[in-house]
């Protein structure tokens, strides 16, 4: 997908653990729960930097902003449903990792530990846009599209066709080895996923419906 030749070059919000790159020339916008980590090791690999260890005096944003245009921008996207239930999982469900989550519950008055899943979608729906989201449950579209609704980077993949979609950047990047999926949220074996109530379903698809139209998922 192309971005618009006159378009802001960065969107919405840009994290600062996206990777920039000047030969090749690239810059990935990272996307928590998108397969990030194994990203940051494959892409790292590529000579990407994190943006944020190249100016940690500048916000993310306004550093893209004046950097020059790289030659290839992309981001991964996932399907809306499974990473917000990543996200639980991984910060609030039965075994979030407590010793990285301390400061979310401060940050965020009424999430809880072992905070069920159907809560945790009802807190999102008085709190999403109430104030800046945290990262792992912002919208997808954020990352990627600015202001008017435009997208700032030339090729959107998805973490379900994750080799096929990395395949197409090789042209640019070259061939890439994969890696396996790492930082995968805790689940224990024969576990199974957890459901949505039909409630808690229209509200997701409510929230990110900017998601769900624009990166094509079925709602």
């Amino acid at each position: 997908m192309a971005s618009d030749a006159g378009a802001p070059r960065a969107p919405r919000y840009v994290y600062g653990e996206s990777l920039w790159c000047e030969a090749p020339s690239f810059l990935w916008c990272c996307i928590p729960k998108n397969a990030s980590r194994s990203l940051v090791r494959m892409l790292t690999a590529k000579g990407g930097r994190r943006i944020s260890t190249i100016s940690p005096d500048v916000q993310p944003r306004k550093w893209v902003l004046a950097a020059p245009k790289p030659a290839l921008s992309f981001g991964f996207v996932r399907d809306p449903y499974a990473r917000l239930i990543s996200a639980w999982r991984n910060k609030l469900g039965a075994r979030p990792e407590a010793e990285k989550t301390a400061s979310l519950f401060v940050h965020n008055p009424g999430l809880y530990p072992g905070m069920s899943l159907d809560a945790f979608v009802e807190w999102l729906a008085e709190n999403l846009d109430a104030r800046g989201p945290d990262k792992h449950w912002r919208r997808q579209s954020d990352f990627l599209v600015n202001e008017e609704a435009e997208l700032c980077v030339d090729f959107v993949g998805k973490v379900e066709s994750l080799a096929a979609d990395l395949a197409q950047l090789a042209p640019v990047l070259g061939h890439f080895d994969l890696i396996a999926h790492t930082n995968k949220s805790r689940k224990t074996s024969g576990e199974p996923e957890p459901e949505l109530s039909d409630r808690a379903r229209r509200i997701v698809q409510d929230l990110y419906r900017e998601d769900f139209e624009r990166f094509g998922y079925p709602p």
